[in-house]
């Protein structure tokens, strides 16, 4: 891990450097292992350590970008140079921005775990061997991943900003695989591997593919469906992609434009976006250095607020809420630490409380076809069942849905008490299952 005396020693010479007006400077990176499983075995295990490290140059109007991954002698004071010779060749930039001047930021003590970073690959081969004789104790095949390591983020600038964070991360997936070709999907994303119950999670897993055989075939239409955890988390992943963030929102592009302070969903719908939450465990600051805010972005089915960076706040007369993306961050602002708050239902209590529903595992294969309106399509995946009067009574054949997450979030009719965590794309998020009374499925998927 590259600690914090010494980060701010290679950040200090390589601000030193540069005889531009302003400079910024940051490091990313860290070292993961990965164990991954197919056929009942090991074919698998890697492990990176790679850093990087970007400056950002400013000289009147212009800005220079460059990065590389080796910052020692020679090669620090070079990605420097880059930086000014990309500067020189540049345009005015009129929305150009001084750099952050620096505040106190929230610090975060126990996002670091030492015995998940010495976990060694013997230990992970160990967890894997469980579930794989779990899972041939069925006659079921074992497919998955078992990965953890540790991450850091420093920034420094010539303003006098320093700021470091790091953290270790852990992850778990399982297929279980049928002869027959069911499958069954766990999965567990943390900062501590001993979060990872893999016997749990194993369980899980088996029991869906145990189930998931000689599934019925269901015509494409509406249907009331509830959605685990993962399942509703996709939604929300795509919806903070399609206009959390004040760039979308100032350009037209996003789904909140003109409708701030409307109702765009129902009233049990609450998304924060909050680094500190261990459920989604976050930077305490953001790529411009600026300490980042907790901020509600709907409250009960009302659009409140989008999130900003140093240029999109300076456009909109406003302060940034630190979140800004690592440069050139021509996506602009946008959360990273999602949270759509709980119920009050377990999800046993939902599928319970059910007389006829789809329940769904989660999907793939997504994409968006009307990023305005919210509208994505994607496939079910790993278990999709029928639920009937109570109960979990048989498997359906995967479909192809098609809808608004708008529409879809303005029906939920349930959430369940627990939230699960999930990472992507650089984005955590954290869902409860959700039951929603209109889910559309425009076809049938093999």
């Amino acid at each position: 891990m590259l600690g914090k005396e010494r980060a701010e020693k290679i950040l200090k010479e390589a601000i030193g450097y540069s005889s531009c007006d302003e400079v910024e400077v940051f490091i990313t990176g860290g070292k993961h292992w990965l164990t991954r499983f197919a056929n009942n075995y090991i074919h698998q295990n890697v492990v990176q350590k790679d850093y990087s490290i970007t400056a950002k140059v400013i000289k009147g109007k212009k800005v220079g970008i460059a990065s590389c991954n080796v910052f020692h002698g020679e090669y620090l004071k070079d990605v420097i140079l880059k930086a000014e010779e990309v500067l020189r060749n540049q345009l005015d930039d009129p929305n150009a921005v001084s750099l952050f001047a620096g505040r106190e930021y929230t610090e975060i003590k126990d996002g670091y775990d030492e015995k998940t970073i010495n976990f060694t690959p013997e230990e992970s081969a160990r967890e894997v061997e469980k579930v794989v004789n779990k899972c041939k104790k069925k006659d079921l095949t074992a497919a998955g991943t078992i990965s953890f390591g540790d991450n850091v983020v420093t920034l420094m600038n010539s303003r006098g900003n320093f700021t470091y964070h790091s953290w270790t991360d852990a992850s778990f997936t399982l297929t279980a695989i049928d002869a027959e070709g069911g499958t069954g999907w766990s999965d567990h994303y943390g900062t501590s591997i001993d979060e990872i119950d893999v016997n749990a999670l194993a369980g899980i897993a088996i029991e869906k593919a145990l189930l998931n055989k000689k599934p019925v075939e269901l015509t494409p239409g509406e249907y009331t469906v509830i959605l685990e955890e993962r399942a509703a988390g996709s939604l929300l992943m795509f919806l903070n992609s399609l206009g959390f963030g004040a760039l979308s929102y100032q350009e037209g592009r996003s789904f909140m434009t003109g409708r701030m302070g409307t109702k765009i969903m129902g009233d049990n719908i609450t998304i924060i976006d909050d680094f500190s939450r261990k459920e989604v465990p976050g930077l305490p600051f953001d790529f411009e250095g600026v300490p980042r805010q907790k901020i509600t972005l709907v409250e009960k089915g009302v659009a409140k607020n989008v999130v900003y960076d140093m240029k999109t706040a300076a456009k909109d007369g406003t302060e940034s809420t630190g979140h800004a993306l690592p440069p050139p961050a021509t996506r602009g602002p946008l959360p990273l630490n999602l949270v759509l708050l709980p119920g009050e239902k377990s999800r046993e209590e939902i599928i319970k409380d059910t007389d006829r529903a789809i329940l769904i595992t989660r999907f793939w294969y997504d994409n968006v076809v009307d990023p305005k309106k919210t509208i994505v399509t994607g496939l079910t995946r790993d278990g999709v069942f029928l639920v009937e009067n109570g109960q979990i009574t048989k498997a359906v054949n995967n479909m192809r849905y098609n809808n608004s997450i708008l529409d879809a979030f303005s029906h939920v009719s349930e959430l369940s008490c627990t939230i699960k965590s999930a990472g992507k794309w650089g984005v955590n998020v954290a869902c409860p299952a959700m039951k929603i009374e209109r889910f559309n499925f425009s076809g049938r998927s093999a």
